[in-house]
């Protein structure tokens, strides 16, 4: 079967869609929070408390980012989503672990914010959003 250019431009776009689409939810979910927090005639905390943000934002990301790679790919969708998962949780054990003991790498000297929840967040976040495109494979799988 021969692959036209829709289908290789679908696997060209996986990476820049799927970060995209996180930032637009980054976007989002600060709007959300900080119309629910922060905002109106009396707000519910004053000054907004960038804790939420802090500790949802990369659960949100790393989610969308393994859900839309999924949806964005033409073939492979599972395995573009374990990938994409494995790569983040990857990425976020090493972030941790250079935050931990903190490492210095030129001029850059890692940390961890928060006690490193933020990165633990993120991995998470990868996990549930692997774990809900698992759940609607079986799904369609049984319709």
């Amino acid at each position: 079967m021969e692959k036209g250019f829709k289908y290789w431009m679908r696997w060209f776009c996986v990476l820049p869609i799927s970060f995209l689409a996180a930032i637009i939810v980054n976007f989002l979910l600060h709007w959300v929070l900080f119309r629910t927090l922060s905002s109106g005639d009396s707000p519910f905390i004053t000054p907004y408390p960038e804790l939420p943000e802090l500790l949802l934002a990369p659960f949100f990301r790393a989610m969308t980012v393994v859900w839309v790679s999924s949806q964005i790919a033409p073939d492979y969708k599972y395995r573009t989503a374990i990938t994409f998962a494995t790569l983040w949780v990857l990425v976020a054990v090493a972030s941790f672990i250079l935050g931990y003991l903190g490492i210095h790498i030129g001029s850059v000297q890692f940390s961890l914010t928060k006690g490193g929840i933020p990165v633990i967040s993120g991995a998470i976040g990868a996990l549930v959003g692997l774990y809900i495109i698992h759940k609607n494979k079986l799904t369609q799988r049984t319709t």
